[in-house]
This record gives C-alpha cells, structure tokens and sequence, in this order.
C-alpha cells in the first residue's frame, strides 16, 4: 500500500459539522510544498526565499537554537482580502525554512517539528483597515 491515506469523518447537523464515522480517501498524487516550490523558476525561488531569510534573521537574531521538539503556528493578518488558511501554506513553508537557516529551528523534519498549525485570521473590515501591512504572529511552543 503506497499511497498516502487521509482520514476525514463527518456528520452534518445544521449549521455544525460533527466527527462521526471514518473515510479513507486515497491521495491520487503525493505533492509536497517543497515539490511544487521546486517547480518555480530558481530565479523566482531565490528572490522569494532570500526575502523571507532576511525577515526572518532581522525578527530573530536575539534568540538561541531551539532544541528538542516544537510545535508551530502561525496566524496570518491580511490588510485586503484574506487567503484562506490552506493558502498560506507556500508562505508557511517559506518561514519555516527561514527559522532552520537562521538557526532558530535545529531542523524542519518531523523529528524537530512535531505539528504544525496555520490559520489565516479572519478580521472585521474596519479592523482591517488599520492594519499597514499583511504580516504573521509565528508561535513555538515546546512539544513534551
């Protein structure tokens, strides 16, 4: 069996969606995000990966590598439309590889990533409005 199995369990009750049985659906075609970076023009990558590097080293020079596992979120603010938290995950990808090549991450593999969580944070219009510019809470917590 080599194809990857997705387990989703659903009950629909008005206006609230319940776990209740299992489903396995058979992922036709196993695409990681760093595949599909991969497929970007390297001159694209580059310019994408040396601006999130350089953010990422600027907001976390003051902390030391962080050893052992973590879990990590991140919480996405958009000023204009929002994304939905699914596509924030190209963005996810890119800071997370900024935390391991700043050395505030050991590694991304699941040895050092435990979980993950990404949401796109939904916001009033007016709330919206006073923020300058899309930016990202990031949150990492020590796994036990």
């Amino acid at each position: 069996m080599d194809n990857l199995l997705i387990k989703l369990k659903y009950e629909i009750i008005p206006n609230i969606i319940v776990v209740k049985k299992w489903k396995e659906l058979k992922i036709p075609i196993k695409v990681s995000t760093n595949k599909i970076y991969a497929w970007i023009h390297w001159t694209i990558r580059n310019e994408i990966a040396n601006r999130y590097h350089k953010l990422t080293k600027e907001d976390c020079s003051e902390y030391n590598t962080l050893e052992g596992k973590v879990d990590l979120k991140m919480d996405f603010y958009f000023r204009t439309r929002y994304l939905d938290s699914s596509n924030c995950s190209f963005m996810w990808k890119m800071i997370e590889d900024s935390l391991v090549k700043n050395w505030l991450l050991t590694d991304d593999t699941n040895k050092y990533v435990w979980k993950f969580q990404c949401e796109s944070i939904v916001i009033d219009k007016k709330e919206r409005a006073k923020i300058e510019k899309d930016y990202v809470r990031v949150y990492i917590y020590k796994n036990s």
